[in-house]
């Protein structure tokens, strides 16, 4: 196992101030409507502001869907600034054509269902969790060797009493990435703190090559013989 980096404080008269959370461009919004998600009529109908977003009334939950999924719980994430920019980001991907997502040149244009939303903020709760740990106090001071120590930690199972850690499977660690990379991509929709500008983690390459996996190949069309 490869030995852990750890990272020395910044020293306070270099860190940037973070900045105070200001009002969002989702201030008021009903979360399910923006998503276009059916609640049932005595549902409780999420806001923007909630601290916890309760999905619990949706009329079409799948399946398989688990009730802990249902609940969108910010507050695992300690930093008001840190907590606004998952709240912002986890909205983006819900609704990908509200105005100010669509018009955003890097978001995506594909709308993420609430199993993924839930999916997307627990992994940001943990790259927000490592950051804090590493003594990052602010986006801006994310570089691209803190990118790299934290990947070396996250394809490695979590930690088992007797246990060795084992090496997670490339398909395991594509939505880990995919939240780190991400943020580079909703940093004009994002109030309350943002990656300096221009830096993407790992940039050039996407999730699915920084976790291991094979790039997706595009098949080059021939012309047929005549």
């Amino acid at each position: 196992m490869a030995d852990r980096v750890i990272f020395l404080p910044v020293p306070a008269s270099a860190q940037p101030v973070p900045p105070s959370v200001r009002g969002s461009v989702f201030d008021g919004a009903h979360i399910c409507e923006l998503a276009r998600l059916r609640l049932r009529p005595e549902a409780v109908r999420p806001v923007f502001e909630d601290e916890v977003w309760d999905l619990t009334g949706l009329a079409d939950a799948p399946q398989q869907m688990q009730e802990h999924e249902k609940r969108l719980d910010f507050t695992a994430i300690s930093d008001p600034c840190w907590r606004l920019v998952a709240k912002e980001y986890v909205l983006a991907r819900l609704a990908p054509d509200h105005e100010l997502v669509a018009i955003s040149p890097f978001a995506s244009r594909v709308r993420k269902g609430p199993r993924s939303a839930h999916q997307h903020l627990r992994e940001l709760a943990g790259w927000f969790a490592w950051l804090r740990e590493q003594g990052i106090t602010a986006l801006s001071q994310v570089r691209q060797d803190h990118c790299d120590a934290w990947l070396a930690e996250a394809r490695l199972s979590k930690p088992t009493p007797g246990q060795p850690q084992r090496m997670l499977k490339p398909g395991s660690v594509v939505v880990k990435v995919t939240v780190v990379q991400a943020l580079a991509f909703y940093e004009e929709l994002f109030e309350g703190d943002g990656y300096r500008p221009g830096f993407v983690p790992w940039k050039g390459k996407t999730a699915q090559q920084v976790a291991g996996g094979q790039a997706p190949v595009h098949k080059q069309h021939t012309a047929c013989p005549r």
